[in-house]
């Protein structure tokens, strides 16, 4: 059986032909339509209309607050079009095929649970650093979603005064990669740098932008700190296209590192890797979550 999954980011959509055991077919990327829903159904259709590989269903990664029995997302997150909305049957409507939905960050960590480094895990974080920073509580193997369905949504975690400082006190804005080369490109005098550009500045030791760097890692390390110390975790796993580079899981350690050290009392301390399917791993969990919602179920 092959699904065809769509990764939908608040920059770009992947979207990849995948079979019912995880493995990747073909993946390919689109940027995503930042004006309407109907835009974004538009640009599912197309890709569903061009595809050469036979499908049993769609599924996608999103973001927002999600009910993935109904189908229905409450809060859109960065695609605020996407607010109350029954999203699964808008798509089943244009395209006649069983469609599942799953909040992004969860996706991650479903990749991670199904064969990658969550499996047989207790406890464990799942943090996908991107546009803004999702999460995801693993607890007795399976995601813990709380009363609301809103457990792990670090993107709206304070970590200062919100009036003082507006969204620059959220989490998500202080942990996205995107805002981090937005940074890295403003002080080296370019405006449309990518990740791997702004890593490039980073790995060459440039000085103008190892202070944005070292303030970056230093946000995240007290951030998963502060988590480890509620939830305390075997394991974190960092996920998001950035999690590929070494610099990052590195300095994130080092970062950590640092802060234990200045800590007075002596406590344990998070075990941080990377995701095992880095960038794919939100293709990869949303067809776990189709495969759980409509394959069995369905017998497809």
């Amino acid at each position: 059986m092959n699904i065809l999954a769509f990764d939908i980011g608040g920059t770009f959509i992947k979207y990849g032909w995948i079979k019912d055991n995880g493995e990747i077919i073909k993946t390919s990327k689109v940027k995503t339509p930042r004006e309407s829903l109907e835009d974004l159904l538009d640009v599912i259709e197309n890709v569903y209309k061009e595809s050469e590989v036979k499908v049993k269903g769609l599924t996608f990664s999103i973001p927002g607050i999600i009910d993935v029995e109904k189908g229905y997302i409450f809060n859109g997150g960065s695609l605020q079009y996407n607010n109350e909305t029954y999203f699964a049957s808008k798509v089943e409507e244009r395209i006649k095929l069983p469609v599942t939905i799953e909040n992004d960050a969860r996706c991650a960590a479903l990749a991670e649970i199904w064969h990658g480094k969550m499996n047989g895990i207790d406890a464990g974080i799942v943090m996908v650093l991107g546009t803004g920073v999702g999460g995801s509580l693993i607890k007795d193997g399976k995601l813990h979603k709380g009363r609301h369905l809103f457990s792990g949504e670090f993107s709206y975690m304070l970590t200062r005064d919100l009036k003082t400082y507006g969204l620059a006190a959220c989490f998500g804005e202080q942990g996205s990669i995107v805002r981090l080369v937005e940074r890295i490109g403003q002080a080296v005098g370019k405006s449309n740098i990518d990740g791997v550009q702004a890593f490039k500045y980073i790995s060459e030791k440039d000085e103008r932008v190892l202070p944005i760097y070292q303030s970056y890692l230093k946000d995240l390390a007290l951030q998963i700190y502060n988590l480890q110390a509620i939830y305390d975790p075997t394991l974190i796993c960092i996920g998001g296209g950035a999690s590929k580079q070494d610099l990052l899981i590195d300095g994130i350690r080092s970062a950590l590192t640092s802060l234990y050290d200045s800590i007075p009392v002596k406590m344990t301390r998070a075990k941080i890797e990377r995701c095992k399917y880095s960038n794919d791993s939100n293709l990869i969990g949303a067809v776990y979550n189709f495969i759980n919602l409509r394959g069995i179920k369905n017998g497809l």
